[in-house]
Order: structure tokens, then C-alpha cells, then sequence
């Protein structure tokens, strides 16, 4: 809807706006237990309670659900699926699957949309809501994605830098091959700079 709004304001006030997107690789899967206990905690979550959610996965098996995997819990049952060699302990992340791990990787992806939202840009992108109210366009995410608008190439680039510096802080890397920038531009001379 955003995406929509940001659109069909571009086109009313025939103005350009910067939009880019970032994709976390294996996002779940990077992501530190101090910096996931953190996550939780500055959110307002009690540090034991945080610490023991983070630690459920520990000395737990991640079982790929496969052929083999299924064909074993039809036939033995749940105990025994879990001393076959058919899955791997992780060691860093967050379980996938279950309403902790995309709940824990919100906690974490917040602490970046904080950041890129307290920071004072003069060029964000604005649209009016069906109230008639101005408001500037927020960073979306989905899962590991981000998507984020700007009206100008500046004010995207403020926020390529806390991205980039969120990734090399947290070790939780950016896709490269699904990184996308563009530019969309409607001109009108009498647009203020």
C-alpha cells in the first residue's frame, strides 16, 4: 500500500522519488544469541525471560523436513527421528518455522528502522492519507527485506550508509545479486528544489 501511495503521490505532484531494497543473506540464520537477547530486550522483553527464549535452540536439532526425514517419523516416531543423523545443530540464529524466530529477527531488524527513522533527513518522501494528513514514508520490511524511499538521492544514500554499517556491526550480510536502486522521475519545472 505504501508502495502504491508513494506512487500516485509521485504522479499527483509530479516529483521523483529514489527507492532502493536490500535483502539480507540467510537473515535468520546470522543472526548472534547476544544480539538477538538484545533485540528482545530493548523492545521491553525481561532479559531472563529474552535469554531463555534465545536458548531453547541450544543443544536442539534442525531437522530439514525432507523424504527421509518423514519416512523415519511415519515409521518411528518423533524420538527417533531426532537420533537419526538427518539434521544439524545450529549454532548461531534464530529457528525458523515457528512464531520465535521471525518475532526474534523483528526485535533485531528494529534496532536498524530506529535508527534509520531518528535520523533527521530534510528530503523524505512524502504522501497525504486518506484524511487529507501528510506523512513521510516509513522504511518497510519484509522478512529479511527492506525497502526504502527517499525524495532525493542524498537522503537514500544517508540511509545505504546506516544499512551497510548496520550490516558490518551485526555480521548479518546484504545480497549483492538482489540489492535494486531506482529512480523515478516526473518533471515539472515549477517544482521547488
Amino acid at each position: 500500500m505504501h508502495i502504491l501511495n508513494a506512487l500516485e503521490t509521485l504522479q499527483e505532484f509530479q516529483s521523483e522519488l529514489f527507492m532502493s531494497s536490500w535483502d539480507f543473506k540467510t537473515a535468520f540464520d546470522s543472526v548472534t544469541r547476544p544480539l538477538l537477547v538484545y533485540g528482545g530486550v530493548r523492545v521491553g522483553i525481561p532479559s531472563e525471560l529474552m535469554m531463555m527464549m534465545v536458548d531453547l535452540d541450544i543443544g536442539g536439532s534442525t531437522i530439514l523436513r525432507s523424504p527421509a526425514a518423514l519416512e523415519v517419523l511415519k515409521n518411528k516416531g518423533n524420538f527417533r527421528l531426532r537420533l537419526c543423523d538427518l539434521g544439524f545443530t545450529a549454532q548461531i540464529g534464530t529457528g525458523q518455522g515457528g512464531v520465535e524466530g521471525p518475532l526474534s529477527w523483528d526485535f533485531v531488524i528494529d534496532i536498524l528502522l530506529v535508527a534509520i527513522r531518528d535520523v533527521e533527513l530534510k528530503d523524505h518522501f512524502w504522501t497525504r492519507d486518506s484524511l487529507g494528513v501528510n506523512r513521510p514514508v516509513r522504511d518497510q520490511t519484509f522478512a529479511d527485506d527492506i525497502l526504502s524511499m527517499c525524495a532525493t538521492q542524498a537522503a537514500l544514500q544517508s540511509k545505504c550508509n546506516l544499512v551497510c554499517a548496520f550490516s558490518m556491526l551485526t555480521g548479518i550480510r546484504i545480497s549483492r545479486e538482489k540489492f535494486r536502486c531506482f529512480h523515478i522521475q516526473n518533471n515539472n519545472a515549477m517544482r521547488p528544489k
